[in-house]
């Protein structure tokens, strides 16, 4: 039962096979590509911002993989077939790993600004500002690290600039105790 074809040669399981191929084709590209995804988290010399992506595309193809198997009784959801053989311990999948926009790319370059501080200041700020919406209705909420200052999109988790923290901010916020030696 749940198998595109009957366990009787002269039976048929009531399903169309063209559909039932081109489902399995597409669970079989999801699977590829949740493990290509896997690789590049797993991957030392990607930036932490594409390691992020990465854990977000395993998560989005997972869940991808989750609905199409609910929704076809003919396709059975394997989990095996979603492991990169190749690493010992498999990169679980981030909901909302955030990622640099090109902008926030070219302007982190021109800064200076490393992809570890920008997570640094993500998972451990000083201060989070409310999220503000501009006269185009874009979203934007500021968050302020030890190091640097990170602008998201806060319902896309897209980051839209990062920028070094100023003296001033690391004293209001922080407990930095190079702030205090900065004046």
């Amino acid at each position: 039962m749940g198998h595109a074809f009957s366990e009787d040669p002269d039976g048929d399981a009531g399903w169309d096979r063209d559909e039932v191929y081109r489902d399995t084709q597409r669970q079989r590209a999801l699977e590829a590509d949740v493990r290509a995804a896997k690789r590049q988290a797993a991957n030392e010399h990607a930036s932490d911002l594409e390691r992020a992506a990465a854990k977000a595309r395993i998560w989005k193809g997972q869940q991808e993989i989750r609905k199409l198997t609910s929704e076809r009784p003919w396709l059975r959801r394997d989990a095996s077939r979603e492991r990169a053989p190749e690493l010992s311990v498999q990169p679980r999948g981030a909901k909302n790993a955030p990622r640099a926009t090109r902008h926030a790319a070219e302007r982190m370059a021109e800064r200076g600004i490393t992809d570890g501080q920008v997570k640094r200041a993500i998972a451990s700020p000083m201060h989070t500002f409310p999220v503000t919406v501009d006269s185009q209705g874009r979203k934007a909420q500021k968050i302020v690290g030890s190091d640097v200052t990170v602008v998201i999109n806060p319902t896309t988790r897209d980051i839209i600039t990062a920028y070094p923290t100023n003296k001033k901010m690391r004293r209001r916020y922080g407990t930095d105790e190079e702030a205090g030696a900065d004046s």
